[in-house]
């Protein structure tokens, strides 16, 4: 027989037996990464260490966030704090925001300049333009009605006919150094069906002058630099109102400048409230409620779209341009009839918002205008055919795959998914990864893409580990796709010995690079250089071939020589060489080990002389380092006696 050439380009196979694999898909591809356009395996790179001092805990999230001046900053999670760093090879952290209480997960939404940092236990946390300082998204709604004292101003007062009544209440307000108002906090809305209560103080005319003094109410938000107190026409209903006056936060009361007889609305601006349709009827809403606490999110027609962890079924946005501002019916439940569940991840692509609940994934196409039946959300979503659920924020990424942008996420059923929102390709079908990955401990899963490499990266907790520390490598570069009936899968390889409790990509040096982050406290730089900065013991550089019968099935061959062929490694360096034989009980035995040298670029050669009716070649080394690759292995093959049965 002619030299049979074994490519190694096939990537990991674990979903099909391996008589069963195509030439050159593999068994093992362990410690193993396909780069874009060569066909050949390689080592993994090593990492740097970005932080040279370590953080004072486990860093739990770590995101990118883009800065005025061009630039890229990196957030990490740890404990009860963020900390900030200029995303480059190396880099020292400082803190943003104290006091937290802390989290496992970090997601981070762009907005007009902002970057609002989500955990899904604190309060959301916009950082601003200037990059330096942080503070929550949105104000605390006002829970007190202020007090009134009914003859405690100085001013010409207004006569109320006995019975009519004026409304009261208070808005808290952040305004910058020029005047300008940041963001505001609606008061607390009436029980429903009553006009009064929760935030709502009532004066009752009694036909006599009144001088009304409004009083601070306690409560209002901490943050607050200002407050504002609005008020009704006589016998008007709440929120149909406007101001009565401002003052700083220190100053206790605000005086009714109002005259005359059963006053109109005072003469200050307009309390700002939106139309909404429930249940067929219209309601007056304040604009600026409370943001909910959210873990994840994303932009879409200029409002800031997110989850509410206080009510999961639920999505909510923010009055559109403004990201503090939401009114209470901005909300839309997602799924239908019995398909309900969790909101997991929300990402835009383009017109369409995929959501991701933890048993099914969703379309929205548009947010319901002002004038729609709120209760009508089959109007607006849709469920993602062939989508399964998402197993947490941090499992999922946007990428641009097989020239189409697209969402990739980790499903609780086992499988990396593809949608645009309309079609959803499986693109880890070669690759069960519950034989892998411990799916009870998903929460800890975390999915990126590396633009640099053409390839995702999921971090996943191993069977029978406690922490994410393997990484499975899905090479989507168009050299790497390989085509199905239904689309294109990702050449896999993995798994690879790297740790990781969160991860980013970020732009370094106009290069988009990975950075890990780890328990240690370390974030660290991935594919930077061959030595693993981490200390963690590398495991064996691994290639395994499906079985080979070289002859047919029950024709026995034997293997005289064989041909490593493989690029330069550096000096003295090494790889093992195995030939396993495949006899007629298809057990498979390991033969004929042999060192080679591979420091030349060219084949390592050795003669194993052994016969069987069925061959797997497997090469590992613990110590390849470097810019090495085996391109494909040559086997001289004669064959044999037919193989009994």
């Amino acid at each position: 027989m002619p030299m049979v050439n074994v490519p190694l380009d096939g990537g990991l196979v674990d979903t099909r037996d391996p008589i069963l694999l195509k030439r050159g898909e593999l068994i093992r591809a362990e410690d193993v990464q396909y780069l874009p356009d060569d066909p050949a395996p390689h080592p993994t790179g090593g990492r740097t260490k970005f932080n040279a001092s370590p953080e004072g805990g486990s860093v739990a999230g770590l995101v990118r966030v883009n800065t005025q001046t061009g630039g890229e900053e990196v957030i990490a999670a740890v404990g009860t704090t963020y900390r900030k760093a200029a995303a480059a090879l190396t880099g020292t952290f400082a803190t943003l925001v104290s006091g937290l209480t802390g989290s496992t997960t970090l997601d981070s939404i762009h907005m007009d300049g902002h970057a609002l940092l989500l955990n899904g236990v604190d309060r959301n946390r916009v950082y601003g333009p200037d990059f330096t300082s942080s503070s929550p998204q949105g104000m605390l709604e006002g829970v007190s009605a202020p007090s009134i004292s009914r003859d405690g101003s100085a001013l010409t007062g207004f006569t109320l006919s006995t019975g009519r009544k004026v409304r009261y209440w208070v808005e808290a307000r952040v305004k910058a150094a020029d005047g300008t108002i940041l963001k505001r906090a609606s008061t607390l809305a009436p029980p429903q069906g009553s006009l009064e209560g929760n935030g709502i103080a009532l004066l009752t005319g009694d036909g006599t002058l009144d001088k009304p003094r409004i009083n601070i109410p306690s409560g209002l938000d901490s943050e607050a630099t200002h407050w504002a107190v609005f008020s009704t026409e006589t016998d008007g209903e709440w929120p149909i109102g406007a101001e009565v006056g401002e003052a700083a936060i220190a100053t206790l009361f605000i005086d009714d400048p109002r005259t005359g007889a059963n006053p109109g609305l005072p003469s200050g601006s307009d309390y700002e409230a939106d139309v909404r349709v429930y249940l067929g009827l219209e309601y007056l809403v304040a604009r600026h409620g409370p943001a909910p606490v959210s873990s994840t999110g994303d932009v879409y027609e200029g409002s800031a779209l997110q989850n509410d962890v206080a009510n999961p079924e639920i999505v909510r946005w923010s009055f559109a341009g403004n990201l503090h501002a939401f009114p209470a019916f901005n909300f839309l439940r997602i799924g239908e009839g019995k398909v309900r569940g969790t909101v997991k991840l929300i990402r835009v692509i383009g017109s369409t918002v995929i959501i991701c609940l933890d048993n099914s994934a969703w379309r929205l196409t548009g947010l319901p205008p002002e004038d729609e039946e709120i209760l009508q959300p089959q109007k607006r979503q849709a469920r993602i055919q062939g989508a399964g659920g998402c197993v947490g924020e941090m499992a999922g990424t946007l990428l641009v795959f097989n020239g189409r942008l697209g969402l990739a996420y980790v499903s609780p059923t086992g499988h990396l998914f593809l949608t645009d929102g309309e079609e959803t390709d499986e693109i880890s079908e070669d690759v069960n990864l519950k034989k892998l990955a411990d799916f009870s401990q998903a929460s800890k899963f975390t999915l990126r893409d590396n633009p640099t490499e053409r390839r995702l990266e999921l971090m996943y907790v191993p069977i029978g580990g406690t922490a994410a520390s393997k990484v499975l490598f899905f090479a989507y570069d168009s050299f790497h796709l390989k085509p199905t009936t239904a689309g294109a899968k990702a050449k896999v390889s993995g798994p690879i010995n790297r740790a990781a409790t969160a991860a980013t990509n970020a732009r370094i040096g106009g290069i988009e690079r990975m950075l890990y982050a780890r328990a240690d406290g370390h974030v660290y730089v991935e594919d930077e250089g061959f030595v693993d900065a981490s200390g963690t013991t590398p495991s064996s550089f691994k290639i395994e071939s499906g079985d080979l019968y070289l002859g047919g099935f029950g024709v026995r061959t034997t293997v005289q020589n064989v041909y490593v062929h493989h690029s330069e490694a550096a000096s003295g360096q090494e790889v093992l060489t195995y030939v396993r034989v495949l006899n007629a009980d298809n057990d498979p035995r390991l033969l004929v080990p042999r060192t080679l040298k591979v420091d030349f670029a060219g084949a390592s050669t050795f003669a194993p002389g052994v016969a069987a009716e069925g061959h797997r070649i497997l090469i590992e080394s613990a110590s390849i380092a470097g810019d090495f690759s085996i391109n494909f292995i040559g086997l001289d093959v004669e064959p044999d006696a037919p193989a009994r049965r």
